[in-house]
């Protein structure tokens, strides 16, 4: 599966765009941030073939992530 991370997200960290991955079998994307190692996991928001997901969403192999950075306004 290919994940893109907003720059934002990525200080700090080796991480670079996109980021390929296999998966083994379909996992949440809270445990694929863990096993990426993004360090802000708890500030992003998750986009999973264009549908905003939530954390306990079960990703797969054929699927395109894409994780910007919590935004508000008013």
């Amino acid at each position: 599966m290919m994940v893109e991370i907003n720059e934002v997200l990525l200080k700090g960290s080796n991480l670079s765009n996109p980021i390929v991955i296999r998966l083994d079998q379909p996992t949440t994307v809270d445990d694929l941030m863990t096993r990426i190692g993004l360090k802000h996991k708890d500030y992003g928001v998750y986009f999973v073939n264009d549908k905003m997901v939530e954390r306990t969403h079960l990703v797969e192999n054929d699927d395109r992530m894409i994780v910007l950075p919590l935004f508000g306004g008013g």
